[in-house]
């Protein structure tokens, strides 16, 4: 016999189009990054990998450098993911459940010269 049963309210879950989307993920944050501010790479790839979630309004709020190689990059890297104007929002039994998210950063000629403006 159940004695109760509750019911929990998860509606305000959402998915971010960047989330759904790698390629405008990558587009965003690429076409954010200020290269004139930056020391070309050369030949080189600098890869920043970037550990981020969001609050429960799906803003970015909480950001941190799991590897890096250069501080500079690394600053560069946090920036343009605190810039992310949306991100997946979770719930799960009524209550905000925070998610951590990995992505790479790569600082290259290529996409320096792809995504300069």
């Amino acid at each position: 016999m159940l004695s109760t049963t509750k019911t929990y309210d998860n509606s305000r879950t959402s998915e971010s189009i960047y989330s759904k989307s790698p390629g405008k993920l990558q587009e965003f944050i690429y076409s954010s990054i200020s290269w004139d501010k930056l020391a070309d790479t050369g030949e080189e790839e600098i890869r920043v990998f970037v550990s981020f979630s969001a609050n429960e309004n799906g803003v970015v709020d909480s950001v941190k450098v799991l590897r890096g190689q250069n501080p500079d990059y690394n600053l560069e890297a946090i920036r343009v993911v605190k810039l992310i104007p949306e991100w997946d929002v979770f719930y799960r039994h009524g209550k905000h459940q925070r998610t951590s998210w990995m992505v790479p950063v790569i600082f290259s000629s290529y996409n320096r010269k792809k995504y300069r403006k």
